[in-house]
């Protein structure tokens, strides 16, 4: 590590950032822990069904509108400045989602929708815009890792709720801390950015051509005596009688409109597809069946899903040494072959489940393994190293776009098709995937920003 780096420093902002991830990824899967315990309470009755449907699509539908306007707010407000405004929205939406009413509940899963898609898109940005070339893959798989374990905490908590004989137990009311829990992880975060982090990404400074403030920002990270080497980063080490207060900001217009940007948007967009068409919700989804099935009751089942979230949070753990090893495209495309190959075992043995079910559970912790590494904490990492803030809000906003036509989608498909039919069509996916990927990215291990960007305008 270089001795010009203040080490220290940067994994805390790092890891303050990547608690945005955290929330989002808890948002999205603490609902599933707890849907019956929350039914009970909420007195849904015959639309239980229906009203778990509903909330449990309010995330990805609310990420997916928040992100269409994040761009804005990046701009605008700076990274710090949007998560403190996503801290509050999210605040608000974990207070309403633990009150015992029907409407303040949706209400409330919404805003926490909204709140987590500026999430998404803000934490991929700012923590590679404050990260030294030399430690991009250390901090890149943060925002994986903190994802896993925002799965095992809900996952986790969800052990402690009762599966019968709701009103009876005086654990039924825990599902309303559950939904208010990462509402206090959200105010620390808010009470950081404002009170002790007050620099906000030196790229942000730089092209609003506030010059002195990245100088302060970039001082945080690099020692006095190493300033310009993040500086450089950035490629905007110029001379003084050239370093005016100009404004380097690029538009949604540049990103769409100039050549130059045609290949980091195609990249990031095709990435962001293809990770959703990857068939990750498929087998979470199909995991809950097998786990019924092999457990044979929901407190079985839960014990079987929390299993599946430590071998995430292990795979997002072992993508740091990965990362320091092997290329970024090595990964994603070796990730694809295993998962080409999952899906299709999947496809061929998901039928009948009571036959296959041990087999099926093993093909889909293998999945869950191979896609953490690869299309997980590897593509994040790629994206933020490929792609400048624009480019990379634009892949984010597709990929909750994604994200909701495949979970809507999918359960349909899936009793029309069958689920086999499912799978094999995801394989075939992977495949296509695989070719593309092979042919359009560029390798970034090793690189730095100027050198990746040079790659890329080509």
């Amino acid at each position: 590590m270089p001795a010009y780096i203040k080490k220290s420093n940067v994994w805390a902002l790092a890891m303050h950032i990547a608690i945005a991830n955290f929330n989002f990824c808890y948002s999205l899967g603490v609902f599933n822990t707890c849907s019956d315990n929350v039914s009970f309470t909420l007195n849904w009755g015959s639309m239980k069904n229906t009203y778990i449907a509903i909330f449990s699509t309010m995330i990805p539908a609310g990420a997916f509108l928040s992100s269409l306007f994040a761009g804005y707010l990046l701009s605008k407000y700076g990274r710090r400045g949007s998560m403190i405004i996503a801290d509050f929205v999210f605040i608000l939406g974990c207070l309403f989602s633990s009150l015992p009413y029907t409407f303040a509940f949706g209400l409330g899963r919404f805003l926490c929708g909204l709140g987590s898609g500026l999430f998404l898109t803000i934490s991929p940005i700012y923590l590679n815009e404050i990260t030294p070339d030399s430690m991009v893959s250390q901090t890149g798989p943060l925002i994986q890792i903190f994802n896993s374990a925002a799965l095992i905490v809900a996952f986790g908590l969800g052990l402690m709720l009762p599966t019968e004989n709701f009103n009876k137990s005086k654990l039924n009311g825990l599902w309303s801390f559950m939904f208010i829990f990462p509402g206090a992880l959200a105010l620390y975060q808010l009470v950081y950015f404002i009170f002790i982090m007050k620099f906000d990404s030196p790229k942000w400074y730089l092209d609003n051509g506030l010059r002195n403030k990245a100088y302060e920002a970039l001082s945080y990270s690099y020692m006095p005596e190493s300033i310009n080497v993040g500086m450089m980063r950035f490629s905007i080490v110029r001379n003084e009688a050239d370093a005016s207060e100009e404004r380097l900001i690029i538009s949604f217009k540049d990103i769409f409109t100039d050549k130059k940007y045609r290949k980091m948007l195609r990249i990031g967009i095709m990435l962001a597809i293809i990770q959703q068409l990857s068939g990750i919700n498929a087998a979470i989804f199909y995991s809950t069946e097998i786990f019924n099935r092999i457990g044979g009751n929901i407190a079985m089942a839960r014990i079987y899903t929390f299993i599946m979230g430590i071998a995430n949070m292990a795979a997002g753990m072992c993508t740091m040494p990965l990362l320091r090893k092997f290329g970024r495209k090595t990964l994603m495309i070796s990730g694809q072959y295993a998962l080409m190959f999952v899906c299709t075992l999947l496809g061929i043995f998901s039928e009948p489940v009571s036959v296959n079910s041990a087999f099926s559970l093993i093909c889909v912790y293998l999945y869950i393994v191979f896609f953490t590494y690869s299309m997980a904490g590897t593509l994040w990492t790629y994206l933020g190293e490929l792609c400048i803030d624009k480019a990379l809000a634009v892949a984010t906003t597709v990929n909750l776009l994604f994200t909701c036509i495949i979970t809507i989608a999918f359960p349909f498909a899936a009793i029309e098709l069958g689920i086999s039919v499912v799978f094999f069509f995801f394989a075939g996916m992977l495949l296509i995937s695989i070719f593309y990927c092979h042919w359009d990215l560029i390798e970034t291990k090793d690189k730095t920003k100027p050198e990746i960007m040079r790659l890329i305008f080509r």
